[in-house]
């Protein structure tokens, strides 16, 4: 059989992983089917997330019919019947009428019903400097766009998203990573109307992700590590700052929130996230988790003497130091082993980046993959859903070992 008859056609790439290509005789538009040729089935809808990752042929040839049974739902005129992926009769009516523009901006205020149930049903709060800016970019990039003037929800279209893209590539230059941000900012709440039956279709679902060329953030060699630990620094806490980051993995925050308390029998329990403007939080997406402590960090924190409360603690003993004093910190360590503001900007190295030198050293120490996830704190679906267990069965003395003897020179 020829295979344009078909309405979709799934097959595995050589990373094991489906795709899938649609054709005009599932009776989608050809627009459609092109924006779906050789499409990842990560690409699927949130309503069709279970089908993201099929193991099997079977289940990518179910997810490929849902799929064209999704988008036939999402590009009808009319209110639709349950389906088979849940989809039930919605409510077009005063939703579909509010202004686009206005509904965005309400919906991203500190206390929409939208901010209030992430905090309070879902306890997975949102930060407030993750609200304000989303809604500063609905204020700068899009309520700015004369094509979205006047225009209600309910009048929305992907070309309409197509055409703004490239306007704020041309007239306010946005990069591809801030254009798919600002969508992102324009796309969450409309899915989240369109989950509450509150709208009959979802534009979003038809629009791609612009082109991102992503800078890869710089790692130190193993050499500079180690010379991060014994070249003489004006300040401890510089080098206790960097080390954290590069033998432990801790992301700045959670330096910022570090406790003396949190500090037990050679590991680093990390239960604190400090961000500016709102205080003590959980780690990034719960990511929670106990690192070891290599000797050259054990010895870092020894300098400082330990005690009670922060160990970055700010003038005042109240409050950690500014999320800016690691990026200082940082360079500082940095100049002492002789690597200066230059070539800080030509390798773009980052402190954030310290956490991939983290994980580089880790594979070369021959730490698995899995358990170098779980201690970096990565809590990816697909992480999570093969390894969860990683946490509860690794040797954290052998993990410490490991890191130590690929610091070891010679």
């Amino acid at each position: 059989m020829s295979r344009v008859a078909e309405p979709y056609h799934v097959y595995k790439r050589t990373d094991n992983r489906y795709r899938v290509t649609l054709y005009p005789v599932s009776g989608l538009p050809a627009s459609v089917c092109v924006a779906w040729m050789s499409k990842s089935f990560a690409n699927l809808p949130p309503e069709l997330a279970q089908y993201r990752e099929p193991r099997a042929k079977a289940a990518a040839q179910t997810g490929a019919t849902l799929l064209i049974e999704y988008l036939k739902h999402q590009l009808s005129p009319a209110p639709a019947t349950a389906t088979g992926i849940g989809i039930a009769p919605v409510n077009t009516g005063r939703l579909a009428d509010m202004g686009f523009v206005k509904y965005l901006l309400d919906f991203w205020r500190d206390d929409s019903v939208y901010i209030r149930k992430k905090a309070k049903v879902d306890g997975e709060a949102l930060s407030a400097a993750y609200v304000k800016a989303n809604r500063h970019d609905i204020e700068t990039h899009v309520k700015t766009y004369p094509g979205l003037r006047g225009l209600s929800i309910g009048e929305l279209t992907a070309g309409m998203i197509e055409d703004w893209k490239l306007w704020a590539i041309e007239t306010h230059g946005l990069s591809g990573r801030r254009v798919n941000a600002v969508i992102s900012a324009m796309r969450v709440p409309v899915r989240y109307a369109v989950r509450r039956q509150e709208l009959a279709a979802d534009p979003f679902a038809l629009v791609e992700k612009a082109r991102e060329r992503l800078r890869e953030r710089g790692v130190l060699t193993k050499d500079e590590v180690e010379a991060l630990t014994r070249v003489p620094m004006k300040s401890d806490r510089d080098r206790l700052a960097a080390l954290l980051a590069a033998l432990c993995g801790m992301r700045r925050g959670e330096a910022r929130g570090l406790r003396w308390e949190d500090i037990v029998d050679g590991v680093i329990r990390i239960r604190h996230n400090w961000i500016s403007h709102e205080g003590d939080k959980r780690p990034k997406r719960g990511s929670e988790r106990t690192v070891p402590i290599p000797s050259a960090v054990v010895d870092a924190l020894d300098k400082l003497g330990g005690g009670a409360g922060f160990v970055f603690s700010g003038v005042d003993g109240d409050m950690p130091v500014s999320a800016s004093w690691f990026g200082d910190a940082f360079s500082r360590a940095l100049a002492a082993i002789g690597i200066d503001g230059e070539q800080i900007k030509a390798r773009h190295l980052t402190y954030h980046g310290l956490r991939h030198t983290y994980i580089t050293l880790g594979r070369m120490a021959g730490i698995n993959d899995p358990a170098i996830q779980a201690l970096a704190g990565h809590k990816s679906g697909r992480m999570m859903e093969h390894y969860s267990h990683v946490p509860r069965v690794l040797d954290y003395n052998e993990a410490r070992e490991k890191l130590e003897r690929v610091l070891t020179p010679g």
